[in-house]
């Protein structure tokens, strides 16, 4: 019924299939249009059930001569346990729109790398800058499951030695929720390949929205899977991401955004 509403109403759809933290603020930037924005995550991110591993590790935080938390959630994950070792954290390194200003209270320095945290080539130029600072040693490098995009293996083929600890799984909810999702889009905001995978797995209904992928390890994922690609946002700024909702409001409903100043 409210779908139908909106329908008679005029309004346009955006289901933003990221978590609820990503894009902050992006509603205000459609104020005085004919839009709903919808939040519907697709991954769940679940904390590991056991850090134990995590504990050891950070343990024997001074062998290591750099910390790598390879998304925001590992970051938030490392600051939680992290003051309990009452030492100061070697160097960090970051990739996936990490709160750098946090991580600052625990180690003297933070190296956020920027970038598609999915994309291959951004990882490989993460590593090597990582090896070009004069980095030879013992790294810890804090992960998800899966592991996207692999940043420790690449570590370790670059001749680190590497300790990997998983610290949070991601999984995908039911396939109820998934064709949900794709019937009560008109444009759909995605923002992992393990969510176009998937949703691109539903044949017909996932080409009933247009879609807008962040990244270009995202935008690929879509191009393989040919579902309609219509814009892609080259990171998962929130500018960026309300930039590339705009162009496709405007050139397929003429809706015109008010100027920001």
């Amino acid at each position: 019924m409210k779908m139908a509403e909106e329908l008679a109403a005029g309004q346009r759809r955006i289901v933003i299939t990221a978590l609820p933290t990503a894009f902050p603020g992006l509603a205000s930037w459609f104020d005085g249009l004919p839009v709903i924005i919808r939040r519907q995550p697709l991954l769940e991110v679940d904390v590991a059930s056991d850090l134990a591993g995590l504990d050891r590790a950070l343990a024997e935080g001074s062998t290591f001569q750099a910390i790598i938390c390879t998304s925001a959630r590992a970051a938030s994950v490392l600051l939680a346990r992290w003051p309990q070792r009452g030492q100061v954290a070697p160097a960090i390194w970051t990739l996936g729109g990490v709160d750098s200003h946090a991580l600052a209270s625990i180690a003297p320095v933070v190296t956020p790398f920027p970038g598609d945290p999915f994309d291959p080539a951004v990882a490989a130029a993460m590593v090597a800058q990582i090896v070009g600072t004069g980095v030879r040693g013992r790294v810890l490098c804090l992960i998800g499951d899966p592991d996207l995009p692999d940043v420790s293996s690449r570590l370790a083929d670059a001749g680190l030695l590497v300790s990997a600890v998983s610290v949070y799984r991601c999984g995908l909810v039911s396939d109820v929720e998934i064709l949900a999702t794709l019937e009560r889009a008109e444009l759909l905001v995605v923002a992992n390949p393990l969510v176009v995978e998937a949703l691109a797995s539903h044949g017909e209904d996932a080409f009933l929205p247009g879609w807008v992928a962040v990244g270009r390890a995202t935008a690929d994922s879509c191009r393989q899977t040919r579902v309609p690609l219509i814009a892609v946002a080259d990171d998962a700024t929130t500018p960026r991401v309300a930039q590339a909702l705009l162009s496709v409001l405007a050139a397929r409903f003429g809706l015109q955004p008010r100027v920001r100043v």
